[in-house]
């Protein structure tokens, strides 16, 4: 028995390609998935389509009845009841994707701008990068502790930086250091397609991100 079973597919005259795969699991998103699924319609990107694949643990809420009635080129996918598994689910998804870059998000993380999806293929203008990651800006009036570990994860710099291969003995630093050198989140990230079919997300309840990366680091990507 597959994890994901189809419910909606895309809407005919979808042929060409897509660019980009969004995709999203979802338990009951409400409005902030409708409001994800606003802010990817309004993204720009070269070069082809923009295709959505959201996976479903059965919500209940009416917001997937919803998304389907705004984006006519949705492709729904229900997760087989009680089998969700953030790694399993994610490389399901990645496997249905049909774009060579896929960005993955969480249901409440909405892009900023319209150039955001661009700017997060940027860098897999290097055949070695395997996934990129964004920064998180926490919503207007958030937690004060909530923020501080966002700048504390995903730093206020403006700089992009780049973590190539790991480095010798890497395996043997603290876990600490190991997790800043794998640090990956797929609350916001875009992963080379080839790369996470070779070697997919693993079977996580949590932290399925830092684990892929750092396999993807040990690989030499």
């Amino acid at each position: 028995m597959t994890l994901l079973t189809a419910r909606q597919h895309a809407a005919p005259g979808h042929e060409r390609p897509p660019a980009i795969s969004v995709v999203i699991p979802t338990l009951n998103g409400g409005s902030r998935l409708l409001h994800l699924l606003a802010a990817v319609d309004r993204q720009r990107v070269t070069g082809g389509d923009v295709e959505v694949l959201i996976a479903d643990s059965g919500s209940t809420d009416g917001s997937i009845e919803r998304a389907i009635g705004l984006h006519r080129g949705l492709r729904l996918f229900d997760v087989e009841r009680g089998r969700f598994d953030h790694g399993l689910v994610r490389a399901a998804l990645v496997d249905q994707a049909r774009a060579p870059l896929v960005a993955l998000f969480s249901q409440d993380a909405v892009p900023q701008g319209t150039d955001y999806l661009s700017a997060l293929a940027a860098p897999f203008v290097m055949p070695d990068v395997a996934g990129a990651m964004a920064r998180q800006v926490p919503r207007p009036g958030a937690d004060p502790l909530q923020t501080r570990e966002l700048e504390r994860w995903t730093p206020p710099d403006p700089r992009p930086y780049l973590v190539r291969r790991s480095p010798p003995g890497a395996g043997s630093l603290p876990a600490a250091e190991r997790m800043r050198l794998a640090r990956f989140d797929n609350v916001a990230s875009m992963v080379r397609r080839c790369h996470a079919l070779a070697l997919p997300f693993p079977s996580r309840s949590f932290g399925e991100d830092i684990a892929w990366g750092w396999a993807q680091l040990e690989t030499g990507h």
